[in-house]
Order: C-alpha cells, then structure tokens, then sequence
C-alpha cells in the first residue's frame, strides 16, 4: 500500500452511507468505538459521524495484522485506497475495502501481501461469507452465539487463509451497543455494525479467549 493511499478517519462530517470530503468539518462529539486483539491483530469499531440526535452504533470495521494462515506473507491490513484530493467526494460503501466485511462484494474487501515475489505490493482479500448483513440476516439463529470463523481467497482464487479474534454473526443479537456474552468457556464481544442504513444495524462476533 503506497504511503498516503491508504484512509481511516476517525471523525467525518457525514454517515459512511452518504458522499465525505476531507476538507470538510466534523462535529465536536465523542464517538463510540470498541477496540479488540492481541499482538498478532486488532481490530477498530467505530462510528466516525455523530451530531446531536442521530444514532451513534453506526460503526464499521478497520483492522490490521496478521491472520491465521501456512503462508509467511500472512499480513492484512483493511482500509480503502484511493488518490482523490481532499475537495473530492469518497463514497465508502461504492469503494474498494470501504467498509470491510459487509454491504457487498467490492467494499467487503480488505488487502493482504501478494504471494511471491512481485513489484505489486498487496492483493486483494476476498471474505468467505454467508451474506454481506451480519448479524442482521439471522441465518442461525438456534444457535447462542451463531459465530463463523472468515476465510478469504484472492483475485487469483487461491485459499489464503482465516481472520483472527473477528467472526461472522448468524444470529440477530439486537445489541445497539457493545455487549460482552460468555457461551460454555468462551468469552466474546458482540458490537453492531454498518449494513446501509439507520434501520439495517448487523453484528460482528469478536472471539476475546477462554476462561481459565
């Protein structure tokens, strides 16, 4: 990823459905944001636009590290590229890795190291899921916790691995805020995520460790 390319922004002066510009002012409010991981990866939740009234469990994911992999070249980084200057509109969710892990194919995506030796310097990580909603479409939810573990493949349809500590969500947990739940010795965060909307709120499965 060449230095500069590469956008998180932690304030914005729009929802991440709507066009944003690096130029413009952001509101003075606290946002809510969950952190999770470990040495080996974390990843951020949070929501980047708040004004007084409006819903603040608008978050989506960034993340950076490494995943779980046979491949030495085993880093990933999700984010969004991109060499607009800062008077130009950026539409995350129409933008390659926008919004990580959910809303479709192309702004789901998130980049890893491109196997070899090559002058490019990342690939595309493609995630192996059910849907792009989340904890929103309810797929299994006779199960507790209902976690999936992602793999991904890239643009050359080779396996590359699984996402450490972050899980998709095939239950409808309801939770608008972060919320901590134990199932047997297992203890996770669940948070609610971005699906395109103020009324289309999903679920990421955060995996926190076992209990001893």
């Amino acid at each position: 990823v060449v230095r500069g390319w590469s956008r998180w922004y932690w304030s914005t002066s729009t929802s991440t459905a709507e066009p944003q510009k690096d130029n413009q002012n952001t509101y003075a409010k606290n946002r809510e944001f969950t952190l999770v991981g470990d040495r080996d990866a974390f990843y951020l939740l949070k929501s980047d636009f708040h004004y007084p009234g409006y819903v603040q469990n608008l978050k989506y994911l960034n993340g950076c590290g490494i995943t779980t992999s046979d491949h030495d070249q085993s880093w990933f980084l999700m984010t969004f590229l991109t060499t607009k200057n800062a008077n130009t509109s950026v539409y995350m969710t129409q933008t390659e890795g926008g919004v990580p892990l959910t809303l479709g194919a192309e702004a789901s995506r998130f980049f890893i190291q491109k196997l070899g030796f090559s002058i490019s310097s990342h690939a595309v990580a493609n995630p192996i899921i059910p849907d792009y909603r989340t904890g929103f479409s309810n797929l299994y939810d006779g199960s507790e916790i209902a976690a999936l573990e992602i793999p991904f493949f890239d643009n050359s349809k080779y396996l590359r691995g699984s996402l450490k500590h972050v899980y998709y969500s095939g239950k409808k947990h309801n939770f608008a805020h972060t919320q901590p739940l134990i199932s047997g010795r297992s203890m996770y965060v669940v948070d609610s995520i971005f699906l395109g909307g103020v009324d289309q709120i999903g679920t990421l499965v955060m995996y926190l460790g076992e209990l001893e």
